[in-house]
């Protein structure tokens, strides 16, 4: 976690207001690395938490607890994709579109990177959680293990390739071929239904 964004991805995410302050678990429980974490009310400095997630439970007592603390959130799929957000009135400060507007390129393009590579993660974690979840299905087929293992070998390779991009163009390369082959992946698995 940064200081001013907090990335959660798992299954199952659960956001819960206790004690006047937000407990959060995240993570997948079946690889271990299960997360648990408290944010204070008025001691902290988040200002932007991303949820990437297929599922979790959210209250409306959370809802409130968060735009009451100016904390804006952003709901991702499993492509990276904005699905919805919620934004506080004053969220985005004077000085922080300043900052925005005048970041240099260099800036930008490490912004991006790290953006990027929090998608691939959540891209990949999600792979492997329903490989490991239905590899020993009795309609899973050994063609969907191939094509999710190719899916996060690639993203893996394209996630290192992210410290050579010296552009905007050159990420969103990485980032199309990453996703062309997560898709593939989802259509293999999706055409079981």
């Amino acid at each position: 976690m940064s200081s001013e964004i907090m990335v959660l991805s798992g299954y199952g995410i659960n956001m819960r207001v206790r004690s006047g302050g937000l407990a959060i678990k995240s993570g997948f429980l079946f690889m271990g690395n299960l997360q648990k974490t408290f944010i204070s009310r008025g001691l902290n400095e988040v200002e932007h938490i991303v949820i990437i997630a297929q599922s979790g439970n959210l209250s409306i007592d959370v809802v409130k607890w968060l735009m009451s603390q100016n904390i804006a959130v952003s709901f991702l799929d499993e492509y990276g994709d904005l699905v919805t957000d919620f934004m506080p009135e004053n969220h985005i400060s004077g000085i922080t579109k300043r900052r925005q507007a005048t970041a240099d390129a260099d800036t930008k393009i490490k912004i991006s990177a790290w953006l990027l590579a929090e998608k691939f993660k959540g891209q990949r974690n999600t792979l492997d959680y329903i490989s490991r979840r239905y590899i020993r299905a009795r309609w899973w087929s050994e063609r969907w293990s191939i094509q999710i293992e190719r899916a996060i070998m690639l993203s893996q390779e394209r996630e290192r390739g992210l410290s050579a991009c010296s552009d905007t163009d050159s990420q969103r390369i990485l980032e199309a071929q990453a996703a062309a082959a997560t898709g593939n992946a989802w259509r293999e698995f999706r055409s079981i239904g």
